[in-house]
């Protein structure tokens, strides 16, 4: 779920999945399940744009990207194969 709700004192009111891993907001401290969130194409490019920026404002997720560029830039690279091979030997 990527969506926020803002009520009328501009609390922002944020989806998140609840004990049984079901996408719930929670108001006047109950929990409201989402049923269905309905979509069309201009909202789900909206929301993806939203989705892109939540995770560009991340500094934990800009870290991780800068280091992948890093690794990346020094030929750390490795296949799939390579790395299911190094999780049997343990190596991570």
């Amino acid at each position: 779920m990527h969506f926020k709700l803002k009520d009328s004192n501009g609390n922002i009111i944020s989806p998140f999945l609840n004990e049984d891993h079901k996408p719930v907001v929670k108001l006047n401290g109950k929990e409201y399940e989402i049923l269905e969130p309905s979509y069309d194409d201009y909202n789900a490019e909206r929301m993806m744009a939203e989705l892109i920026a939540d995770f560009d404002a991340d500094p934990e997720v800009r870290q991780m990207i800068a280091e992948s560029e890093q690794a990346i830039e020094k030929g750390h690279v490795y296949t799939t194969e390579q790395v299911i091979e190094m999780i049997k030997n343990g190596e991570i």
